[in-house]
Protein backbone atom coordinates (compact mmCIF):
# COMPACT_ATOMS: atom_id res chain seq x y z
CA UNK A 1 0.00 0.00 0.00
CA UNK A 2 1.37 3.38 -0.94
CA UNK A 3 1.25 6.14 1.66
CA UNK A 4 2.98 8.83 -0.35
CA UNK A 5 5.58 9.21 2.40
CA UNK A 6 9.26 9.27 1.62
CA UNK A 7 11.72 8.27 4.30
CA UNK A 8 15.43 8.73 3.66
CA UNK A 9 17.59 5.66 4.10
CA UNK A 10 20.10 5.82 6.92
CA UNK A 11 23.11 3.56 7.28
CA UNK A 12 25.16 3.43 10.45
CA UNK A 13 28.90 2.77 10.35
CA UNK A 14 28.50 -0.98 10.81
CA UNK A 15 26.65 -1.27 7.49
CA UNK A 16 29.11 0.71 5.38
CA UNK A 17 31.98 -0.62 3.33
CA UNK A 18 35.22 -1.68 4.97
CA UNK A 19 37.95 0.94 5.29
CA UNK A 20 35.35 3.64 4.80
CA UNK A 21 37.59 6.60 5.60
CA UNK A 22 40.27 5.55 3.10
CA UNK A 23 37.55 5.07 0.47
CA UNK A 24 36.14 8.53 1.19
CA UNK A 25 39.60 10.09 0.96
CA UNK A 26 40.23 8.34 -2.36
CA UNK A 27 36.98 9.72 -3.76
CA UNK A 28 37.86 13.22 -2.55
CA UNK A 29 41.56 13.23 -3.42
CA UNK A 30 41.56 11.39 -6.73
CA UNK A 31 40.82 14.52 -8.76
CA UNK A 32 44.42 15.62 -8.14
CA UNK A 33 45.96 12.20 -8.78
CA UNK A 34 46.96 12.03 -12.48
CA UNK A 35 46.68 8.23 -12.50
CA UNK A 36 42.91 8.66 -12.11
CA UNK A 37 42.32 11.04 -15.03
CA UNK A 38 39.27 9.88 -16.95
CA UNK A 39 38.65 6.78 -14.81
CA UNK A 40 35.65 5.71 -12.78
CA UNK A 41 35.99 5.34 -9.01
CA UNK A 42 34.21 2.01 -8.65
CA UNK A 43 34.97 0.15 -5.45
CA UNK A 44 32.55 -2.76 -5.25
CA UNK A 45 33.21 -5.75 -7.50
CA UNK A 46 29.78 -7.40 -7.81
CA UNK A 47 31.08 -10.51 -9.58
CA UNK A 48 33.63 -11.35 -6.88
CA UNK A 49 31.61 -9.85 -3.96
CA UNK A 50 34.53 -7.79 -2.77
CA UNK A 51 35.61 -4.21 -2.21
CA UNK A 52 38.70 -3.00 -4.03
CA UNK A 53 39.86 0.42 -2.92
CA UNK A 54 42.40 1.26 -5.59
CA UNK A 55 45.48 3.22 -4.64
CA UNK A 56 45.51 6.95 -5.05
CA UNK A 57 47.85 9.67 -3.95
CA UNK A 58 47.20 12.89 -2.10
CA UNK A 59 49.44 15.85 -1.65
CA UNK A 60 50.22 18.67 0.74
CA UNK A 61 47.25 20.64 -0.54
CA UNK A 62 44.83 18.09 0.96
CA UNK A 63 46.81 18.21 4.22
CA UNK A 64 46.61 22.01 4.19
CA UNK A 65 42.84 21.86 3.65
CA UNK A 66 42.46 19.35 6.49
CA UNK A 67 44.54 21.47 8.88
CA UNK A 68 42.56 24.58 7.94
CA UNK A 69 39.04 23.16 8.05
CA UNK A 70 39.39 21.03 11.19
CA UNK A 71 39.16 24.19 13.31
CA UNK A 72 35.80 25.29 11.89
CA UNK A 73 32.57 24.87 13.83
CA UNK A 74 30.14 22.14 12.79
CA UNK A 75 27.89 24.71 11.11
CA UNK A 76 30.83 26.24 9.23
CA UNK A 77 31.92 22.78 8.04
CA UNK A 78 28.43 22.00 6.84
CA UNK A 79 28.12 25.30 4.98
CA UNK A 80 31.67 25.17 3.54
CA UNK A 81 31.92 21.51 2.56
CA UNK A 82 28.45 20.47 1.47
CA UNK A 83 26.65 21.30 -1.74
CA UNK A 84 23.34 20.63 0.06
CA UNK A 85 23.78 21.52 3.76
CA UNK A 86 20.10 21.09 4.64
CA UNK A 87 20.02 17.60 3.11
CA UNK A 88 23.11 16.12 4.77
CA UNK A 89 22.82 13.26 7.21
CA UNK A 90 23.59 13.79 10.88
CA UNK A 91 27.05 12.22 10.52
CA UNK A 92 28.27 14.46 7.68
CA UNK A 93 30.46 16.69 9.85
CA UNK A 94 31.84 13.74 11.82
CA UNK A 95 32.75 11.97 8.57
CA UNK A 96 34.55 15.06 7.30
CA UNK A 97 36.48 15.38 10.58
CA UNK A 98 37.45 11.69 10.48
CA UNK A 99 38.84 12.14 6.94
CA UNK A 100 40.84 15.20 7.97
CA UNK A 101 42.17 13.42 11.07
CA UNK A 102 43.37 10.56 8.85
CA UNK A 103 45.08 12.92 6.40
CA UNK A 104 46.77 14.79 9.26
CA UNK A 105 47.91 11.54 10.88
CA UNK A 106 49.03 10.05 7.53
CA UNK A 107 50.10 12.93 5.26
CA UNK A 108 52.12 10.60 3.01
CA UNK A 109 49.74 8.54 0.87
CA UNK A 110 52.39 5.81 0.59
CA UNK A 111 51.70 4.87 4.22
CA UNK A 112 48.17 3.90 3.16
CA UNK A 113 49.04 2.46 -0.26
CA UNK A 114 52.61 1.09 -0.14
CA UNK A 115 53.80 0.21 -3.65
CA UNK A 116 50.42 1.56 -4.87
CA UNK A 117 48.76 -1.67 -3.74
CA UNK A 118 44.96 -1.54 -3.42
CA UNK A 119 43.02 -2.41 -0.28
CA UNK A 120 41.06 -5.56 -1.10
CA UNK A 121 38.29 -6.97 1.10
CA UNK A 122 36.29 -10.15 0.57
CA UNK A 123 33.06 -11.00 2.32
CA UNK A 124 33.34 -13.64 5.05
CA UNK A 125 30.80 -16.39 5.73
CA UNK A 126 29.35 -14.38 8.63
CA UNK A 127 28.81 -11.29 6.44
CA UNK A 128 31.86 -9.36 7.64
CA UNK A 129 34.88 -8.41 5.57
CA UNK A 130 38.37 -9.89 5.45
CA UNK A 131 41.25 -7.85 4.10
CA UNK A 132 43.82 -9.35 1.79
CA UNK A 133 47.36 -8.15 2.26
CA UNK A 134 49.82 -8.77 -0.52
CA UNK A 135 53.53 -9.07 0.00
CA UNK A 136 55.65 -6.90 -2.28
CA UNK A 137 56.69 -10.00 -4.25
CA UNK A 138 53.15 -11.41 -4.48
CA UNK A 139 51.31 -10.43 -7.63
CA UNK A 140 48.52 -12.97 -7.20
CA UNK A 141 45.15 -12.11 -5.75
CA UNK A 142 45.24 -14.90 -3.15
CA UNK A 143 45.01 -13.88 0.50
CA UNK A 144 48.07 -14.52 2.62
CA UNK A 145 46.83 -16.65 5.52
CA UNK A 146 49.29 -15.17 8.01
CA UNK A 147 48.26 -11.63 7.07
CA UNK A 148 44.47 -11.88 7.08
CA UNK A 149 42.78 -9.17 9.07
CA UNK A 150 39.22 -9.30 10.26
CA UNK A 151 37.35 -6.06 9.78
CA UNK A 152 33.95 -4.97 10.84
Amino acid sequence: MSTGSINPARFDRTTRCPDEIVRRIRVGASYQDPTWDGKLLETYDTLADRFVIAACSWNLYQLHVALTLQHLSDVEILLSCSTSPSAEGPDFVDNMRRQWDYLIEHPDWQYTFPNRQPHIFERTADGGWRRWLQSSQDTSQEPLAENLLQTM
